[in-house]
């Protein structure tokens, strides 16, 4: 991820994924739950172009073709972060 995490970000729902991505970096895999019920399990997320009112998001699928995903920051209902060793630093003090 670029040294500008998403932290500055008008919508706090960006803000909040822009967090919990970090925890890609100790293994954790992130599922967003959007309105309507689909999930999707993103492996990239683009800072630079999810700074309006939608998320860029991309995904390989397994021909290894990559899929461009962008969602609307109001569209996502959940986010789970899966696979997490431990609770991140400074959450649940």
């Amino acid at each position: 991820m670029p040294p500008d995490d998403g932290a500055e970000h008008p919508n706090p729902v960006a803000r909040l994924v822009a967090r919990l991505w970090m925890e890609r970096d100790h293994g954790g895999i992130i599922e967003l739950h959007l309105v309507g019920g689909s999930v999707i399990l993103p492996e990239w997320y683009e800072v630079n172009w999810s700074r309006g009112s939608h998320g860029l998001f991309a995904s390989q699928a397994a021909d290894n073709s990559v899929t461009l995903t962008a969602v609307a920051w109001e569209a996502i209902q959940k986010i789970v972060v899966r696979q997490v060793q431990g609770l991140p630093d400074g959450m649940f003090e």
